[in-house]
């Protein structure tokens, strides 16, 4: 969520003649069931909720860790999957990190800009403006450290200073690329995941879920790498 909060925070919707409200909804099936009745029409929300409405019938597309660390510090699971900076809690707790996906070349992926498709055909221009807005907020994330270490504070309500110094390493240098193409591979395995409780997953493949025909149309007009002066 660090690159939206970075947008809004460097007035970067306003830049491009967007007017964005930020709110915050617990859950991911409350979002799809925000967009479905049109109460918001783009979100942030895991792969794994828009690939489940879509198997239920809506049209979305996309250009709880915390229960998680309760449990392991309550002794009542031995392990889990957390995101960072958790894995520091955890090892305070006298846990160890067993596996970094990010450093071992395992894909997943997780949250992203999501939309439905109807949208998209209504209101091409706002998406594109958007991604505009959005990749220029990854920017300055990638860019601007001190800024954005003090915008993640500001919305994670983290002030362990080693716990944002993880985060910012973690995402914006490690995990995050300059493109925010989705990635393929990372789609596939949560459709694999799913598949073992849903077998009509088996028969989607990840470019169900994905148009990435706007974000190409961005790098390919030059408006990226302008930005990062490649």
């Amino acid at each position: 969520m660090a690159v939206l909060w970075m947008t809004k925070e460097a007035k970067l919707f306003e830049k491009h003649e967007l007017e964005v409200e930020l709110i915050y909804i617990a859950g991911s099936s409350r979002v799809v069931q925000a967009m479905l009745a049109k109460d918001i029409p783009i979100s942030e929300i895991a792969i794994t909720a828009v690939i489940q409405a879509n198997l239920a019938g809506a049209d979305f597309c996309r250009v709880d860790p915390d229960g998680r660390l309760a449990g392991i510090a309550s002794r009542a699971i031995d392990g889990g999957m957390l995101s960072s900076p958790l894995h520091l809690q955890a090892a305070k707790l006298g846990y160890r990190l067993l596996a970094d996906l990010s450093a071992i070349g395992i894909d997943y992926q997780g949250a992203g800009v999501v939309t439905t498709r109807s949208y998209v055909r209504e209101s091409p221009d706002i998406v594109r403006r958007y991604l505009r807005a959005y990749v220029e907020g990854l920017h300055r994330f990638k860019t601007d450290k001190n800024f954005a270490v003090k915008v993640i504070g500001k919305y994670s309500r983290i002030t362990d200073q080693e716990a944002l110094e993880e985060t910012y390493q973690h995402y914006a240098v490690k995990v995050m690329p300059k493109v925010p193409y989705p990635t393929v591979k990372g789609i596939q395995m949560v459709l694999d995941e799913i598949g073992s409780r849903t077998p009509k997953a088996k028969n989607l493949g990840p470019e169900n879920f994905i148009d990435v025909s706007y974000l190409k149309e961005l790098e390919q007009s030059g408006f990226i790498k302008k930005l990062y002066g490649d």
